[in-house]
C-alpha cells in the first residue's frame, strides 16, 4: 500500500510510480544507488531524493550509461560538483567505442553474406580428414 508523500513508498510503490519492477528497485539499494530509510516495521522507505536518483539512473540507463558510470555521477553530485563534464566525456568515448564496433559488425555482416554467396553454389562435403568444413575453409582461404 502507499504511504503517504511524507513518509515516502515502499519498494513496490516506489516501483510503480516510475516504470520498474520492485526487483530493479532492490538491486539499485541493494548496490548504493538508492538510500532509502528503514521504517519502525522495518520496511525500507524511499524519499523523493531516493525517486529522483531513481528516475536519473532510469535515464541514464536509456543513454547507455553502465551503472558503475550512474554512481561516479550520483557522487560527483552528491560532493556539490557538477556531473555535467563527466557525462559528456563518457559519451563522448561511448560514441567513439560504438562507432567502432557498429564498424566492426558491418564489417563481419559483409564478410558473412560474402559467405553466403559464394557457398551458395558449393556442394556440402564429409569431413575428410584434411578439412572439416570446406566451405569455412576455403571461404578463409580466399579471404
Amino acid at each position: 500500500m502507499q504511504q503517504s508523500m511524507n513518509d515516502g513508498w515502499q519498494v513496490k510503490d516506489l516501483a510503480a510510480r516510475n516504470g520498474v519492477t520492485p526487483d530493479v528497485v532492490r538491486y539499485y539499494t541493494r548496490i548504493g544507488l538508492l538510500h532509502p530509510q528503514r521504517a519502525a516495521n522495518g520496511y525500507r522507505v524511499y524519499g523523493r531524493n531516493d525517486e529522483r536518483h531513481l528516475q536519473f539512473i532510469v535515464k541514464a540507463k536509456r543513454l547507455g550509461y553502465t551503472l558503475q558510470e550512474i554512481e561516479t555521477l550520483l557522487e560527483e553530485a552528491r560532493k556539490g560538483r557538477s556531473p555535467c563534464p563527466s557525462a559528456r566525456h563518457i559519451l563522448r568515448d561511448r560514441v567513439t567505442h560504438n562507432r567502432q564496433q557498429l564498424d566492426a559488425l558491418l564489417a563481419l555482416q559483409n564478410r558473412i553474406e560474402r559467405a553466403l554467396a559464394a557457398w551458395d553454389s558449393l556442394p556440402d562435403r564429409l569431413p575428410d580428414g584434411d578439412a572439416i568444413c570446406h566451405l569455412i575453409e576455403q571461404f578463409i582461404e580466399s579471404e
